[in-house]
């Protein structure tokens, strides 16, 4: 009977984020982590200014986490899916780009799909074993060309590093180039290919939905995404 009544009492309490010193836990996608490291601290700082932050990637034992309130919150893609349990709200939504180095010999120019198909390729998988809806074999379907994937990895910063120094693409979103210089986006739709959006969203646990913790890191989260600034975008 206590943890309801204690449920009630946090919901009907008052919450001063200002004073607030205890623990306000986030997973995170492990790319959007990379992408938005620096706004999401600071506007988690800003907001809770004598809390204490952590900041996870997503990992297997995320979802028990947010059911069991290790994790106030979580911040995903559209590639994970989570159960009923844990409430989701979509937080923004970008368009599928290619990524890769200032000047591109290929992409600076006029280029089709058949260009595209002949460069090298850098795939960023899905977190914690799961599928993605960036599907790059879908590029070369009815034709005798394979994918020729030089790196795997689940670090942009070293995806980067790669594009950099090589005439290698990766398929992302703007975010995912923002913070690295030497690279640029270019437009698919020069490429006619239909890739899919990216959705990035925040979620917590259903039994939460009142609380007053809760609510205030969603509308932090929320406020955040709706000033996120995207240097590049090339068209």
């Amino acid at each position: 009977m206590l943890a309801p009544l204690q449920h009630a009492l946090d919901e009907l309490s008052e919450f001063d984020a200002s004073t607030y010193s205890g623990n306000v836990s986030l997973v995170i996608d492990p790319y959007v982590l990379d992408e938005q490291a620096d706004s999401l601290t600071k506007a988690c700082s800003d907001a809770f200014p004598k809390a204490i932050l952590t900041f996870d990637t997503w990992h297997s034992g995320a979802i028990e986490g947010l059911k069991s309130g290790d994790y106030h919150y979580c911040i995903t893609d559209q590639d994970i899916v989570l159960p009923q349990a844990i409430f989701q709200e979509k937080l923004y939504q970008e368009s599928a780009v290619i990524i890769a180095r200032d000047n591109h010999p290929i992409l600076s120019a006029p280029f089709d799909l058949s260009d595209i198909q002949k460069l090298p390729i850098v795939s960023i998988p899905a977190p914690d074993g799961h599928k993605s809806t960036v599907n790059i074999e879908g590029l070369f379907r009815n034709t005798d060309i394979e994918p020729n994937i030089v790196l795997q990895t689940h670090n942009l910063r070293v995806a980067a590093s790669y594009l950099c120094n090589s005439n290698a693409i990766m398929f992302g979103s703007p975010s995912s180039a923002m913070h690295y210089e030497g690279i640029s986006t270019f437009s698919v739709s020069k490429v006619n290919v239909n890739l899919p959006h990216f959705d990035i969203y925040g979620g917590f646990n259903q039994t939460k939905r009142n609380n007053p913790l809760t609510q205030h890191i969603h509308s932090v989260i929320q406020e955040h995404s709706e000033t996120r600034i995207f240097r590049f975008n090339n068209e």
